[in-house]
């Protein structure tokens, strides 16, 4: 019986954030003096400083659902989107929130290169802050061959659940790039808990990157 548990699909998207994904995050906290986290809609200082230099840039509603920082520093690191309850997601809630995740990305790095002003680029290449996006149940659909063929033409796909890893950084001047560093499915059921172990690789790769990326912000100020 045990094994047929689930925990309901049917939750609004802050409280499937609150009890599903923020804990994953306070055990790094926990363990890692040096990080914290916040969640649920987070203001960002480094929209708001980008928009005291630029008064033009209208992005007031750029509030993540949760932000990771350098405790030293309060720098906003870790950028993380939560698209949706698990269960009845669109399509057009994915694309926004990955628009808004990228802006929120590019803002962040930005502050993250103004403390280097007078360096030179290639000496910010390692630079770089992290996004999360997780994505509840959606479909897809697949056409086939059958399409051209007047056939019924597509099947329903289902690839949600999804928990993505990405970092944005300093390519050259004025260059930039988007990475995809993991991926795992946070699973509903104990039967599919071995899933979980997708999730601690992804947040393993979370801590050694900003442990790297904390290495290259201390080597570029030592030659400051």
């Amino acid at each position: 019986m045990v094994g047929k548990r689930t925990i309901d699909r049917h939750m609004s998207e802050r409280k499937y954030t609150v009890y599903q994904i923020a804990p994953l995050f306070k055990a790094i906290e926990s363990n890692f003096q040096e990080f914290n986290f916040e969640w649920i809609e987070v203001p960002l200082q480094c929209v708001t400083d980008a928009k005291a230099i630029f008064p033009d840039v209208e992005q007031t509603n750029l509030r993540p659902d949760g932000v990771g920082y350098n405790r030293s520093s309060h720098q906003a690191v870790v950028f993380i989107e939560v698209t949706g309850p698990p269960e009845g997601i669109v399509k057009k809630h994915i694309t926004d929130d990955t628009e808004k995740l990228i802006k929120e990305g590019i803002f962040g790095l930005i502050a993250e290169l103004r403390q280097f002003l007078d360096k030179d680029a290639a000496e910010a290449i390692g630079l770089c802050v992290f996004m999360i996006q997780v994505i509840g149940k959606f479909f897809v659909t697949i056409l086939s061959a059958a399409v051209f063929t007047e056939a019924k033409p597509t099947s329903l796909i289902d690839i949600g659940d999804q928990m993505t890893l990405s970092a944005l950084s300093l390519n050259s001047k004025h260059k930039y790039d988007l990475v995809q560093l993991a991926t795992a499915q946070v699973p509903f059921s104990f039967e599919h808990r071995i899933k979980y172990l997708g999730i601690f690789e992804l947040l393993y790769v979370l801590l050694v990157s900003w442990k790297h990326l904390r290495r290259c912000s201390w080597r570029i100020c030592k030659n400051h």
